[in-house]
């Protein structure tokens, strides 16, 4: 008899991100953990802006979409 494996699926999440003026981003996090690391998410965010990959400015707010 022949057993197969299901490969456990890579979790990603989108996050809304919220500027100072107004302006609306989403990031998405593959691999994030449940809702209790959400708090990792805006060291994440200010990396992507280093790197360019979101928009530079103040963000006022992150808020977990899907």
């Amino acid at each position: 008899m022949m057993r197969t494996f299901k490969r456990p699926a890579v979790r990603s999440v989108m996050f809304q991100i919220g500027y100072e003026d107004g302006r609306t981003a989403y990031l998405w996090v593959d691999g994030h953990g449940g809702s209790g690391d959400d708090h990792l998410v805006g060291a994440i965010a200010k990396q992507q802006q280093e790197q360019g990959l979101i928009p530079p400015g103040n963000v006022t707010s992150i808020r977990r979409v899907r």
